[in-house]
């Protein structure tokens, strides 16, 4: 009889848990910075032989063959060129930690220059098409905060947030992670901070779910 009981009461914890997880988000009140396109150029492709020293940057970056992150704000940014399939150049703020590809361009410090003036953590290229993908932070706000990893909530809670952040947005997921998509950019929320990708109008629509598919996002360790 004791054993029943004990799983009765367990039962209706977890029935508790799963009442608390499906409860509609309350965004009364809630400010939310809506995404809007930043960048207005992109960089020439041209070679370049010599290298430079680079400006400060306090994000922390690791550069392998295989893939490239990006800490910052307590969150890491991943882009797996090898799961992307190759072909793809990574800069980032840090000149000298992507000193190989920054060598690509003929003039490396204005390239540089557009990540440090509109503070993008990672300007990827497409060699193939010379399509480009930014990266970058959000300003953190009440929403963003309260929301706090937006792939962890339920579809109908992402629609709430979506729409809170523009009207006409979707929602779709690559590689386990959600992303509020308003045409040019896709949006989501890790550990309280917003992160957007922005893509130039080079990429076709064909090509962002294999760049999606090699971009994780997730709280920094």
């Amino acid at each position: 009889m004791k054993k029943i009981i004990s799983l009765l009461l367990a039962a209706l914890l977890c029935f508790g848990c799963f009442s608390a997880l499906a409860e509609d988000i309350d965004l009364t009140g809630v400010e939310a910075n809506a995404p809007a396109a930043k960048i207005a150029e992109k960089p020439a492709l041209d070679l370049r032989d010599a290298a430079m020293a680079g400006a400060a940057t306090t994000d922390v970056v690791e550069v392998t063959d295989a893939y490239v992150s990006v800490t910052a704000n307590n969150v890491t940014i991943r882009f797996d060129k090898q799961k992307a399939g190759g072909g793809y150049m990574v800069l980032t703020k840090d000149l000298m930690a992507s000193l190989t590809d920054y060598l690509r361009y003929d003039d490396p410090y204005s390239v540089q220059d557009i990540l440090l003036s509109n503070d993008i953590n990672m300007l990827i290229m497409d060699e193939f098409t010379k399509g480009i993908y930014y990266v970058y932070f959000l300003e953190a706000d009440g929403l963003s905060a309260l929301v706090g990893d937006f792939s962890s909530l339920s579809s109908r809670n992402q629609t709430t947030v979506a729409q809170k952040l523009a009207s006409s947005s979707t929602i779709v997921t690559y590689n386990n992670i959600s992303w509020i998509s308003t045409g040019s950019i896709f949006a989501t929320i890790v550990n309280g901070q917003y992160v957007c990708v922005e893509i130039d109008s080079d990429v076709s629509p064909a090509d962002v779910p294999y760049f999606l598919g090699a971009l994780s996002v997730t709280a920094a360790r």
